[in-house]
């Protein structure tokens, strides 16, 4: 028994700062048969194994300690005077009360440790009887240390029991044998279940009997390990005497089927070396190998290392060469005996056939592939392992072994509620949904997980697609269209163009109507332009930018015009305004006036009863004339006004400022005026007029209209009472004499 080498070896107790590390350990066969012949040397160790993973050589020393010894017996130690050199250990063992205890240095230092006890460890008996009544208890200790914490020792121990045994011993469970999966192809798996095969306790044997028992028959091929290699390379035959012993392979109902009086030794070209070959012929394969000694009185030493060295192979394989189950019975419970000289003294060992990976064992006891869909990972199973729902097995990768190399994810649009399917998924999304993709099969169980329903915004007319297709730009999905009977958006209905004087900007695609973005067919057609479907029905004409427009909004004509936003016509200018194309707003026509010459300089005047009064309908006049005005607007405008307004006023007479005869007041004589424009731009007026009351005068001063033209005004007006109110140019200047002098003074009297 083993202990110390739980969990794997890991040694987790050093503390939080260290790194879990594995402890080195010793294992083992539980017993060892004890020889009772002198001239035999009873190695307790021989099957001891010494492992150390941890790559630190951590291994301190090894403790051998004896219990339930009999005066008559004693641990020793062989000094091996057969084995030179550094192989031989003898002096690395230091007597204690109770044992020995082991210390080797250096690097490799399992392997030493293992080779040590193995070579040198004996329990020697003086006399039988005591080991007869009494087994004797070993164990071995392999201490370590961590390379952090020197004080922090690990133990693994192993004890074995050394007892008295008369005849054979074997291990109560054997190696199971795998069937072989394919007939021609897969490599046959070879077991070798006798390693600890040993015989004590007897004086002579005749014959040695190796017998599988199968329940349903089946037949094994039997091979002998030929040679071993020494340490110094020279070969060797496993048993000194092979050729004092002849093979007779046996089947399963008792006949015998082969016999081999010799076995040669069979070199490996291709590797150079010598391997366990067939006893006889290959094809021969039986259920029992009797191993018998040619002559009487044979040494019960001849068989051991060759029944140690036969393996076993099991007969057929689990399919034939086209993939064909062969039907092939295996027993679980199977068992082989040993026995020497007949049944008088046997020994037994529990093994099994079991079926290969990526097959199973049948209910009727038969070796079966998997089936596509399904699979399995371990050898000697009753059943395999499904796919499972969402997944389906290729019939390219067989055998189906794991699910890994056999089971895949239904392909994205479809999926499987079914445990075991091949080739593809049976099940497609319906229409109106997109698939999943994903490398988690379970997503593809159900429809429900496998199936997203296309969003508003999008929609999917086929089944088992992996994607639903978006509104595109100038379109938007519209909850109310395109739904199949399922209530799912699978028509391209539903997605509906812009209303006109609408668009939406570039990229815009999967919008739904009561989406929260601002450009969801929100942009407007802009000023001075109108949205119209006829001129426009494709999507991508309802499609522009911040900065651009789609391309269904058209420019108002000349002549018309558009205030707003998103419209879908516009305005006509009326009658004496105008517009370039795409206005947002009409102007009116404008017109620059220009007069000709007064036709006199004063309106003629009738003396009637000694008061001036001006002639009715006689006034001076000046015709009118009108002419487009386009000062200040661009090229665009001032090309849309010359074609537009084209309704010139006509000429016509105008009535000049020439009222040289006051309206409100009379004079008594006749009066006139003119004036001369100096050459310093400055007016000098004459005056000519009569009065009898020195307070009623007449002023007269020079009145500019504006535009270029003056005339000289003659005013009637009471100087002490009334003072008219100068009139002044547009820019705030005096049209008239202005002066601090009086009246008088300013009029020249």
């Amino acid at each position: 028994m083993t202990e110390g080498c739980q969990d794997g070896g890991q040694d987790c107790e050093l503390g939080s700062d260290t790194v879990c590390k594995p402890v080195p350990c010793v294992s083992g066969e539980d017993s060892y048969p004890f020889n009772a012949d002198p001239d035999f040397k009873n190695y307790i160790a021989d099957q001891v194994v010494v492992t150390d993973d941890t790559d630190l050589d951590p291994i301190e020393r090894v403790n051998i300690v004896g219990s339930n010894v009999p005066a008559s017996c004693s641990l020793s130690i062989d000094e091996r005077t057969d084995i030179t050199g550094s192989d031989n250990y003898k002096d690395n063992f230091v007597a204690t009360a109770d044992g020995y205890e082991l210390t080797i240095s250096g690097e490799g230092k399992a392997a030493k440790y293992e080779l040590a006890l193995r070579n040198h460890l004996l329990l020697t008996c003086t006399d039988d009887s005591e080991i007869r009544l009494q087994p004797v208890s070993v164990t071995i200790s392999v201490e370590s240390s961590s390379s952090l914490r020197a004080d922090d020792v690990k133990t693994c121990s192993h004890s074995l029991t050394v007892e008295y045994v008369e005849g054979c011993t074997l291990k109560s469970t054997g190696e199971d044998i795998i069937m072989t999966l394919k007939e021609g192809v897969s490599t046959p798996h070879v077991s070798t279940p006798f390693g600890g095969f040993s015989i004590s306790n007897v004086a002579t044997i005749q014959h040695v009997d190796i017998e599988i028992n199968h329940e349903v028959g089946l037949d094994f091929e039997f091979f002998v390990g030929q040679v071993v290699k020494t340490s110094d390379g020279v070969l060797e035959n496993v048993s000194p005497n092979h050729h004092q012993l002849e093979y007779i392979l046996y089947d399963h109902s008792g006949t015998e089927v082969a016999i081999s009086t010799d076995v040669l030794f069979r070199l490996n070209t291709a590797t150079a070396e010598y391997e366990p070959t067939g006893v006889f012929n290959t094809g021969a394969v039986g259920s029992k190998l009797r191993v018998r000694a040619k002559y009487d009185n044979a040494d019960p030493l001849w068989w051991e290392p060759v029944v140690r060295a036969i393996s076993i192979t099991a007969q057929g394989s689990c399919v034939n060469a086209d993939g064909v189950s062969n039907n092939q019975q295996l027993d679980k419970s199977s068992s082989i005996t040993i026995s020497i000289d007949g049944d008088t003294n046997t020994c037994n060992m529990g093994f099994s056939v079991l079926s290969p990976q990526g097959t199973h064992h049948a209910d009727d006891g038969t070796c079966q592939p998997c089936d596509c869909g399904s699979f399995q990972e371990n050898v000697g199973q009753d059943s395999c392992d499904n796919c499972g729902a969402g997944s389906f097995g290729s019939v390219d990768n067989w055998p189906f072994v794991t699910r890994a190399e056999h089971c895949s994810p239904c392909a994205c649009g479809q999926f499987s509620t079914e445990e075991k399917q091949c080739g593809a998924c049976p099940s497609v999304c319906p229409a109106g949904t997109a698939g999943a993709e994903s490398e988690d099969s379970s997503v593809f169980g159900s429809e429900e997980s496998a199936c997203t329903p296309c969003p508003c915004g999008s929609f999917q007319p086929a089944e088992g697609q992996c994607a639903c297709v978006k509104c595109v730009a100038g379109t938007i999905g519209m909850k109310a269209q395109g739904l199949n009977d399922a209530g799912l958006f699978s028509g391209a209905e539903h997605c509906a163009i812009c209303e006109d004087g609408r668009f939406s900007l570039e990229g815009d695609e999967g919008l739904c109507e009561d989406s929260a973005s601002a450009s969801a067919c929100k942009k407007l057609c802009p000023a001075g332009t109108y949205g119209e479907a006829s001129v426009a029905s494709d999507a991508s004409h309802f499609v522009g930018t911040e900065t651009i427009a789609a391309e269904h909004c058209n420019e108002c004509p000349s002549g018309w015009s558009q205030p707003d936003a998103g419209q879908t016509g516009c305005v006509q200018c009326s009658a004496g305004e105008f517009s370039p194309p795409g206005s947002d707003a009409c102007h009116q026509c404008e017109w620059d006036e220009s007069f000709t010459a007064c036709s006199a300089t004063c309106q003629t005047c009738d003396s009637a009863g000694g008061t001036l009064t001006p002639i009715t309908g006689n006034a001076p006049t000046k015709i009118k004339s009108s002419e487009l005005s386009t000062s200040g607007y661009d090229l665009a405008h001032m090309s849309a006004a010359s074609e537009q307004c084209t309704d010139v006023p006509a000429d016509e007479p105008v009535e000049c400022n020439t009222r040289c005869c006051p309206l409100a007041h009379t004079c008594n004589k006749e009066f006139s005026c003119g004036f001369t424009q100096h050459a310093s731009g400055e007016y000098a007026i004459q005056v000519k007029h009569q009065y009898d009351s020195p307070n009623q005068v007449h002023k007269c001063h020079l009145l500019e209209d504006g535009f270029g033209g003056s005339e000289c005004v003659c005013e009637c007006y009471d100087s002490e009472v009334y003072k008219p109110e100068q009139p002044t140019y547009p820019d705030g200047t005096a049209r008239r004499l202005t002066n601090e002098q009086n009246l008088e003074t300013a009029l020249g009297l």
